[in-house]
């Protein structure tokens, strides 16, 4: 197997049309073309910057072993933030109603301005932060499933 036609079956396996793995590497989708049908072989930096996103080896690209893509360990920055938005967005979702219930039984406060409730409970500040979060971050993994499947 030639090294375009494995670049071309890892970018089809992700499921990515030429274009949108061209604008991920950061070159352009003709060259990117190019490689796929050999004839034009990619540089150095080209090819370390394909294996970064393939998570493979040149040598795999090269046709030198037959190992296909390395397993990644790591989470993604993207997969992080989801992460962490999802446990901020869950704990401030259950805790901001507690506090809540806990000031009303235990004081007998209830608090009709809203200026005095966001001050009283500044939880629901992070609550809904927490949301805008999570709704652009899933936005943006739709948008991206979508803009790579064309």
């Amino acid at each position: 197997m030639t090294l375009g036609e494995r670049i071309a079956n890892l970018r089809k396996e992700k499921g990515m049309s030429l274009e949108t793995l061209a604008e991920a590497i950061e070159v352009p989708a003709d060259d990117l073309r190019e490689w796929e049908q050999g004839t034009q072989v990619p540089s150095r930096g080209e090819l370390l910057k394909l294996c970064g996103y393939f998570h493979t080896t040149t040598a795999y690209l090269e046709g030198r072993e037959e190992a296909g893509p390395v397993k990644q360990d790591r989470f993604s920055k993207a997969e992080i933030i989801f992460i962490l938005d999802g446990v901020l967005f869950l704990l401030c979702f259950l805790l901001a109603p507690l506090f809540q219930w806990v000031d009303c039984k235990v004081y007998g406060q209830y608090l009709t301005d809203s200026r005095e409730y966001l001050q009283h409970f500044p939880l629901n500040i992070l609550l809904a932060f927490a949301c805008i979060i999570f709704v652009a971050q899933v936005g943006k993994i739709i948008y991206d499933k979508a803009k790579g499947s064309r």
